[in-house]
């Protein structure tokens, strides 16, 4: 079944959870019929970092959050926040705000033509790279990539992927042509208070999903994930 339904909640309920973070969920019983990929290419169309995510006991549920620091513990003031993210960005992304929170990071980044590029590190084994896009700041890092995948490796990279993203902060799993991505879509408004917690996102997700994502490109361990998770190797979910 194809799904058609691409929407982010009006009034999410909110839970404020430990490490200073709201978050939005919502059930999304409309979209229990998708399967994962279809689900991946669902929420590229939601704002921010906002995501789907597949629970085996609630089914699909919207997810995202906000950060205490950036409107502090009053459910109304993120009530707002999540609002302000089904507005159009406005405004360009300023290179001086960018620079700027990249320096109280502490971190070693370059310019690399117009865009900002972070090596990889202990924390974070791959290269963050940012860039301005569509009116938003992106963060990203490639999680894995090859030149040629088979429906089972498409169908467990999904599955995973889509299981994956609850535990993620101010990120999400993307799922290209021939590329596996952590993304961060920051809106220029709000660069100098989430610039930050798109970084730090981006990079305890790579850390944690990078070896597990580049195992399901190989056909025999994609087939076995499948097959554990009950699903039909080559037949999808």
């Amino acid at each position: 079944m194809t799904a058609t339904v691409c929407r982010m909640p009006c009034s999410p309920r909110l839970i404020v959870e430990s490490g200073g973070w709201i978050v939005a969920q919502q059930q999304m019983p409309e979209l229990r019929a998708s399967s994962p990929l279809e689900l991946l290419a669902l929420q590229r169309e939601l704002p921010g970092h906002f995501r789907y995510q597949i629970d085996p006991r609630e089914g699909v549920c919207f997810y995202g959050e906000v950060q205490h620091a950036s409107v502090g513990a009053d459910l109304q003031q993120a009530q707002q926040r999540f609002q302000a993210w089904l507005k159009e960005p406005s405004g360009d992304v300023s290179e001086e705000a960018v620079e700027m929170v990249l320096e109280t990071t502490g971190c070693t980044w370059s310019r690399r033509e117009q865009n900002w590029a972070i090596p990889a590190t202990d924390e974070c084994p791959r290269e963050i790279t940012l860039r301005a896009s569509d009116g938003h700041l992106l963060i990203e890092v490639v999680l894995a990539e090859g030149d040629e995948w088979g429906e089972d490796e498409r169908q467990a990279l999904a599955l995973f992927l889509g299981s994956a993203q609850k535990g993620l902060r101010f990120a999400r799993c993307e799922l290209e042509e021939h590329q596996v991505k952590l993304r961060s879509r920051i809106d220029p408004r709000y660069v100098e208070t989430e610039l930050i917690h798109g970084l730090s996102g981006v990079a305890v997700g790579c850390r944690l999903l990078a070896r597990e994502t580049a195992a399901l490109l190989v056909p025999e361990l994609a087939k076995a994930y499948l097959a554990f998770q009950g699903a039909n190797p080559s037949r999808g979910h």
